[in-house]
């Protein structure tokens, strides 16, 4: 069934680096205020910009469409850009423009003001805990939040007569295994650390693993904070003490103000003067929300005057400050209901809390609920002081724990469509890294979104690849209301997005629009209907087409662009033998090459190389930044190979992190370490990739033949396991078969 309005009211774009975390939620919020004005939203996701990212000129196509007005996400998508650069930006769009996230000169903004609820936090910690060794982690390099954060951080610490101490400051750049290992080796050299103080959520969780890893308890040993008061912070063990940021209100001032211009309401005779002279500027303030993980509930500190229904009902709203209240739900009737039950013998509370979660059940206002709870149990608490007797707190208690049961029911479900949707991804992307033409590419379309189930999707393709979107585009795929349409490959100006007869369908609920690229190359772009997904990696599957549109791209470039049948012929066995990522041969003429030797009865040895971190680094950083790192590595390898050995020597990629390195000749135990060691050394140097720092290590195992193997099948086997006896070592390490003589050799483990 077709559950979309009739909208014709036209389209609001929003601009956002992903879509993703809480700029998904910020983007859906905006979009169903924008939905109920009759309008419908588009959200570009192109990357953070300042990276040289060749997704960031999908923004052009913003100047281009027909749009009313856009919602640019400047805290996420310019974190790396000044503000002039960021006020140039925006100005190339004719149509009116609002910043939420940074303030703007000559630009509506709608940003945060971090110095209110991190001054509190700070307080709280000083005051209430009596920490003095604070360690703070920090975000990007240069990020504002961070050094904004950082320096109230720092200005209070002095205020209160504590010295700041430079060896207490953690780079985790916003990411979380990063700040694993920078927490983890803190604790290492530094027992005396009491409190973490996180920039965001993320980290603060990260260095809550890496406390109770490395032995300590939350909070009794160490406190821990965060910023942002994600739903991840919540449903933590303890609940992580954070800052809340009002998303919900600085999205709908965003789109207030921004309707407000489109209506023409604002006093300016043209958009392009429009906010020139009389700049919307709101500052929307944080609030600390103190939990578990720094000893304190909320209002734990605050003196509660439990009298009558209003002072419950004021209790109750000073938590739920910052939060959209679920349609339909009152705090005053559920105020009631607890002055109820706590003054008579009745479950009025219990059957109002039930009566409110039935007509809100949904993953989606799970982060409101715990809050509440949260909140009604400090009041149970505050109750046995005051007079009020145990038996009614035992009443409010009980129906907190039925409550806190359906939510749990509610994560588990959660959990399940999370890792469902995952495994779903993992296997589009699997399908799609074997699909050489479009057939197999739209085959595989098909698969995924059947089982996916969006209301909408569509892959658009540009009728020529490029660094830029091109000027035409044709309709690849459909999928609408849980039906695949087979459309006409007909090319229309990119600028519409889509064709004639869909044009309706941007003016109309939600739409993510994800660059597909892939090698430096733009092949046009993927449309979804997020709706109903609480989890949807749109970045991941848009690469995973695009990588399939690449292949697709240089077959046809070789079909078409051919000199002759025999060049042709050439750039297809190339693409058949070599690795078309690193440019080295892959496994098919790794194996032929071994087994002609062998079967020649070349002396020689095979070294088997996996490398020890790419995982992580591609978890992290993304598969743009993977693949980046492969390419270095397999550059690294062949100035090894050109320096250490001959034209006898064959490097290969197997695939994934795997490479294998055949030599000719006769070599000694010493002779192979010295290689071995001379490849750790180089593949365990720093990695930079877009401005950013990345090591890794190898693990290498090594098999000679003849006297190790009668087979180049048996040379692979036992090179692989000395590569993993290599692992066992603690990885960073070489291994020779058979594995008894690796005992003769130097190891060296990984610090």
């Amino acid at each position: 069934m077709n559950l979309r309005r009739n909208q014709t009211g036209g389209t609001i774009v929003v601009l956002t680096d992903e879509y993703v975390d809480y700029r998904k939620d910020l983007v859906d919020t905006i979009s169903g205020i924008v939905s109920q004005s009759g309008y419908g939203t588009l959200c570009i996701a192109g990357q953070q910009m300042g990276n040289s990212s060749v997704c960031n000129s999908i923004y052009c196509l913003a100047t281009e469409i027909d749009v009313v007005g856009i919602i640019c996400l400047t805290g996420t998508l310019g974190q790396k850009l000044s503000n002039d650069e960021l006020a140039t930006f925006i100005n190339r769009f004719k149509v009116p423009v609002l910043s939420l996230g940074l303030p703007i000169e000559g630009v509506d903004s709608v940003f945060v003001n971090d110095c209110d609820g991190m001054i509190g936090l700070m307080q709280h910690l000083l005051k209430n805990r009596d920490c003095s060794r604070l360690a703070f982690i920090r975000g990007f390099p240069g990020d504002p939040y961070s050094l904004r954060r950082e320096s109230i951080f720092r200005r209070v610490l002095e205020e209160n007569g504590h010295r700041v101490d430079e060896d207490l400051f953690v780079e985790g750049n916003y990411d979380a295994f990063r700040t694993y290992g920078a927490v983890t080796s803190l604790l290492k050299r530094r027992q005396d650390v009491d409190t973490f103080v996180a920039a965001n959520d993320i980290m603060a969780l990260s260095a809550a693993r890496a406390v109770k890893v490395a032995g300590y308890s939350i909070p009794d040993d160490i406190a821990i904070t965060g910023f942002d008061d994600t739903s991840e912070a919540t449903r933590n063990s303890p609940p992580i003490s954070t800052v809340r940021q009002p998303f919900d209100s600085m999205a709908s001032l965003s789109v207030n103000r921004l309707l407000q211009r489109i209506a023409g309401e604002c006093g300016s005779e043209a958009p392009d003067d429009a906010g020139k002279s009389d700049c919307y500027q709101v500052c929307v303030d944080c609030e600390f929300i103190p939990r578990a993980s720094t000893h304190s509930r909320p209002g734990h500190d605050e003196t509660l005057s439990i009298g009558d229904t209003a002072s419950i009902s004021r209790w109750l709203h000073a938590a739920m400050s910052g939060l959209s209240t679920p349609d339909t739900l009152d705090l005053e009737v559920l105020s009631s209901a607890l002055w109820q039950s706590m003054t008579t013998d009745c479950s009025a509370a219990a059957e109002c809390m039930q009566d409110m979660l039935d007509r809100s059940a949904s993953f989606k206002n799970i982060h409101w609920w715990v809050n509440l709870c949260d909140r009604i149990e400090s009041l149970t608490v505050a109750m046995l002081g005051q007079g009020f007797t145990p038996e009614a707190s035992v009443r409010i208690l009980l129906a907190l724990s039925r409550i806190r049961e359906r939510m749990w029911a509610f994560n588990v479900e959660h959990d399940y469509h999370m890792r469902r949707h995952q495994g779903l991804r993992a296997a589009m992307q699997l399908r799609m890294s074997s699909c050489s033409d479009q057939d197999g590419l739209l085959q595989t379309m098909t698969w995924w979104l059947q089982a996916m189930e969006p209301r909408r999707s569509y892959l658009v393709k540009y009728d020529k690849a490029g660094e830029r979107p091109d000027e035409n585009a044709s309709l690849l795929h459909q999928y609408q209301d849980g039906q695949v349409f087979q459309p006409e490959e007909k090319s229309f100006p990119t600028r519409q997005l889509l064709p004639d007869h869909l044009l309706d369908e941007l003016r109309t609920g939600e739409l993510v629009l994800n660059p597909i690229h892939a090698g430096g190359l733009q092949f046009g772009y993927l449309l979804m209907d997020p709706v109903g997904f609480e989890q949807l990696d749109l970045h991941s599957a848009a690469h995973s087409i695009g990588n399939a549109m690449r292949t697709h791209f240089h077959i046809g470039k070789l079909e078409y662009q051919a000199d002759s049948l025999q060049a042709a012929n050439q750039r297809l066995l190339k693409l058949a033998h070599y690795d078309t990522l690193t440019d080295l041969p892959n496994r098919s003429s790794f194996q032929e090459a071994l087994g002609r030797r062998c079967q020649n009865g070349e002396s020689l040895i095979l070294m088997y190389m996996d490398l020890d971190g790419f995982k992580a680094v591609n978890d992290s950083a993304g598969h743009d930044a993977g693949d980046q790192l492969l390419r270095q590595v397999a550059d690294r390898l062949r100035e090894c190979v050109s320096e250490l050995l001959d034209e006898r020597a064959c490097l290969a990629r197997l695939g994934g992190d795997e490479f294998t390195l055949i030599a000719s000749g006769h070599f000694t135990l010493s002779g192979i370490s010295a290689i071995a060691n001379r490849l750790r050394q180089s593949l365990s140097m720093p990695y930079l990739i877009d401005d950013l720092t990345h090591c890794i290590s190898v693990s290498i195992g090594c098999a000679r033949f003849p006297e190790d193997a009668d087979s180049s099948t048996l040379l692979i086997k036992n090179a692989d396991a000395a590569m993993y006896d290599a692992k066992l070592q603690g990885k960073n390490a070489f291994s020779v078969f058979p594995l008894s003589e690796s005992a003769s050799l130097p190891r060296v483990r990984q610090a």
